[in-house]
């Protein structure tokens, strides 16, 4: 605890001054503390005897006085705020906008045009007067000018009005300096070595005194009107030379007062200039000596700001100054290659590549240079104007494949550059040029350009594809080897997953277009389980729905075009070795997914994926089966595959092959029914497809009788409960009994007719009620019954018209029999029947 000494107000140990008297707190010892607690809890105690007595305690009440004068104070208080504010915020406005524009912008507008004035004077006017009194009215102004404005400057209130003055000066001197060599009439100077000589004596003499007041606003004022008086004289190499020199005493300003924005003032100022110089004239062109200097010129410019920007410091990490570094390298690479391709639009395109890997050449050694003195927002802004001059090389260079192909070798180079250097934005550039390289393939490459076949049964995009797989590689190990080094920043987490859905959904379109259809789903197929395999070993997830999606993909592809091929290879069909590796393939995820191991990774979703793969490998073999096997032969071979699929269910005692073997006993009832007997209902005696209908009816009953023998387990399935469909598909004995039945009684109804179906009928209802009995299948006991019954009605609504025939007697009396039999056992046995019920 802290006391203030003066009040003896307690406060927390983090307070350092009294809020009330504004003095530093004391902190107090152990012993005071102590003390100060017996206090606070004597007063406490005696205030509690005082309530208990009850003694009232009276607060002290303020005199009217000091009321009177708090009340004062807060009336007048406001009064004296609403008299002097507003009048104030007036005039201090009125104040600025005086200042601003006759303080400060009309001297510098006076001074700009004293200094044109003079120019135009020196070089057009005074015809009577010779060119030495043309200089001499230059160098007496300037003179005068300089004089005045480092006397006036010196005075309160008048330092920039001053510096402005002498800024001007010196432009003026320089001009008249110029002007001695280079303008005909007042041409004092004929050597250009002597003239340039002069040149840089002023410019280093303007330096040297506009230095002394550590001015920016002056120094940038006055380089301006050099640049004017430059810009406006005719062009010539000495005027080149002489802009390259004012550039060039830029940087002792730079670097001296460390003017970070003057570097960028100078830029402007000239390129601007050297742009008025080269805009074209109507009817002019360059010749190759006028394009080479200009280029050449332009190189030095560039060169002598690119030194600008390494000599600009960060100045301890300020914001500003790094802000204003990264803006003058980028302003410098973009306003010479634009004043680079506008000298080349005059007659000399030819010379566009050269230029383009020159510039990319240049930065490349700028990046170079900024990694070893670790400026790395200069290594950064070089590298990206590196790789983007060459990509447009490459882009005038190539075409199709191959433009695509260098792009791909380009990003690989950065991105691998970025890992070595540990980099983080090299790399994070490369992934957006890659995706911008990928849309091209996608939309451009792929489906625009023409597939030219090669030797050995190859295409050019065969070929591409193989590359692009051997680039994701490069890729897909290089992430692996950030992320165990956990070198990955935040931003690049997602560009693996992004990377690998691009180069599949390349992959799944080139073997699309170019592999014959036999291979396009055991392709697709294979790299599905690739990625599987991988997502399982790396804990990856987006790689295992990658390896889902392709494998359903792959099965959908056997239905939509593979199982429509024609042709075969050593007497095996083409559907053949196109579906059976995908099937095994199908086998082979179901074996991972069933690992113990591999399920401990895996969510909810992908468990349930196993049992899609035993569906899927389900409709292959149905769709291959229908596909080759001849038309009134597939209804048999699809009741023997639910009756082994029934086999495998008792077996394996896995509840997927319940609904498996239930979807193919329907399936070959119905195949049965509306292809192998109501097409053929014409056809008398026992025909190929009433044959293997009876196969049919064979396979399924028999299905049955194997669920009837392991019924136990069908009844400790756990799905029984879950809805009407998955009730009915995992109660496969029902099922299957259900689809012989009723395909048993459309044969008899569309093979047999009159007395013959009555009989027949009533011995199908006959057998299954008493197999009903023997297999103790309730089942089997009511189909019986439905059928005795409607046979029944077919006797006496259909038959009872016929009873002249002695056929249909006969048959109504046995149709009596049998019923009477029935009725016999159900009354004699009722309660045996109640033990099977």
């Amino acid at each position: 605890m802290k006391e203030c000494p003066k009040c003896g107000k307690q406060y927390g140990d983090l307070w350092g001054v009294c809020l009330l008297c504004r003095i530093p707190l004391e902190l107090l010892g152990s012993e005071d503390r102590l003390a100060q607690l017996e206090n606070q809890a004597k007063r406490i105690l005696k205030e509690i005897e005082e309530i208990r007595s009850g003694k009232q305690i009276v607060a002290k009440e303020e005199k009217p006085q000091d009321v009177k004068k708090e009340e004062v104070k807060k009336t007048e208080k406001p009064k004296f705020q609403t008299t002097t504010e507003l009048p104030k915020q007036k005039k201090s406005w009125i104040e600025n906008f005086e200042q601003i524009l006759g303080g400060k912008l009309f001297n510098k507008l006076g001074i700009l045009a004293v200094v044109i004035g003079i120019a135009l004077l020196i070089g057009y006017s005074f015809k009577y007067l010779g060119a030495v009194g043309k200089i001499s009215i230059g160098y007496v102004s300037g003179l005068g000018i300089l004089i005045f404005g480092a006397k006036i400057e010196k005075k309160n209130n008048f330092s920039v009005y001053g510096k402005t003055l002498i800024g001007g000066a010196w432009a003026i001197l320089y001009f008249t300096t110029y002007a001695m060599h280079h303008i005909a009439d007042v041409q004092l100077i004929k050597s250009p070595l002597i003239g340039i000589v002069f040149l840089l004596g002023v410019s280093f003499a303007a330096a040297a005194h506009i230095y002394k007041y550590r001015s920016e606003l002056a120094t940038v004022f006055s380089y301006l009107l050099m640049f004017i008086t430059l810009m406006v004289s005719p062009l010539s190499l000495y005027t080149m030379l002489a802009t390259t020199l004012v550039a060039l005493s830029l940087i002792f300003f730079l670097v001296k007062e460390q003017w970070a924005k003057f570097g960028l003032y100078g830029m402007a100022m000239t390129y601007f200039t050297y742009l008025c110089w080269f805009t074209p004239t109507p009817g002019v062109i360059l010749g190759k000596t006028q394009f080479f200097t200009a280029i050449g010129f332009l190189g030095l410019y560039w060169a002598i700001f690119v030194l600008a920007t390494f000599l600009i410091r960060d100045n301890d990490n300020n914001n500003l100054y790094i802000r204003i570094k990264e803006a003058t390298h980028i302003v410098n690479a973009v306003v010479v290659a634009f004043l680079t391709y506008f000298l080349l639009q005059n007659g000399f395109m030819e010379y566009v590549r050269p230029a383009l890997l020159i510039g990319a050449g240049l930065y490349l050694m700028l990046t170079i240079i900024s990694y070893c003195f670790k400026q790395r927002q200069l290594c950064l802004i070089s590298s990206i104007f590196s790789i983007l001059f060459t990509a447009y090389f490459l882009a005038l260079e190539y075409a199709g494949y191959k433009l695509t192909v260098s792009y791909i070798i380009l990003a690989q180079v950065v991105f691998l550059t970025g890992i070595v250097l540990k980099e983080p934005y090299w790399r994070i550039f490369s992934f957006s040029f890659l995706m911008l390289i990928l849309g091209k393939i996608l939309f451009a490459d792929i489906p625009l350009i023409e597939n030219i076949p090669l030797s050995y049964h190859l295409s050019k995009r065969i070929l591409f594809l193989c590359f692009a797989a051997v680039a994701y590689l490069i890729d897909y190990l290089a992430y692996q080897r950030l992320e165990r080094k956990k070198m990955l920043i935040e931003k690049e987490k997602s560009h693996p997953p992004i990377i690998s859905y691009a180069y599949i959904i390349i992959y799944v379109l080139g073997t699309w277009l170019d592999l014959p259809k036999v291979l396009t789903a055991p392709a697709w197929m294979i790299l599905g389980v690739i990625l599987l395999r991988l997502g399982i070993s790396n804990n990856t997830n987006y790689q295992r729905l990658q390896g889902f999606v392709l494998g359903v993909g792959s099965f959908l592809r056997l239905l939509m075009s593979n199982m429509s091929i024609d042709g075969e290879i050593g007497g095996i069909s083409y559907r053949i070795l196109s579906v059976t590796p995908v099937i095994m393939l199908f086998y082979y995820c179901v074996m991972l997914l069933n690992d113990e191991k591999i399920k401990a990774i895996l969510n909810e979703a992908e468990k349930k994926m196993g049992i899609v793969y035993h569906y899927l490998i389900f409709g292959s073999i149905m769709f291959l089966t229908r596909a080759e096997a001849p038309k009134h032969v597939v209804a048999a071979a699809w009741g023997i595959i639910a009756l082994i699929y029934s086999f495998i269910a008792i077996r394996s005692k896995k509840h997927c092959y319940l609904a498996i073997s239930s979807i193919a006993a329907i399936a070959a009832a119905l195949r049965a029914i509306f292809v192998n007997v109501l097409q053929e209902k014409y056809l008398v005696g026992m025909t190929g497809d009433m044959f293997f209908s009876s196969i049919t009816v064979g396979a399924l009953y028999a299905g049955n009788f194997i669920y009837l023998t392991a019924r136990q387990i069908i009844e400790n399935v756990t799905e029984l409960k879950r809805g009407l469909i998955r009730k009915f598909l995992y109660w496969p004995r029902f099922v299957f009994g259900l689809s012989a039945t009723i395909l048993l009684t459309t044969i008899l109804m569309v093979k047999l007719s009159g007395v013959m179906l009555t009989i027949g009928l009533g011995t199908e209802g006959l057998l299954l009620f008493l197999f009903g009995f023997g297999f103790k299948d309730k089942n089997w006991r009511i189909y019986g019954l439905i059928i005795l019954f409607g046979t029944l009605l077919k006797a006496f609504l259909i038959d009872l018209r016929q009873l002249s025939t002695l056929h249909y007697i006969l048959s109504l009396i046995a149709l009596g029999a049998i019923l009477l039999f029935v009725s016999f056992i159900y009354t004699k046995y009722k309660d045996t029947i109640k033990k099977f019920i």
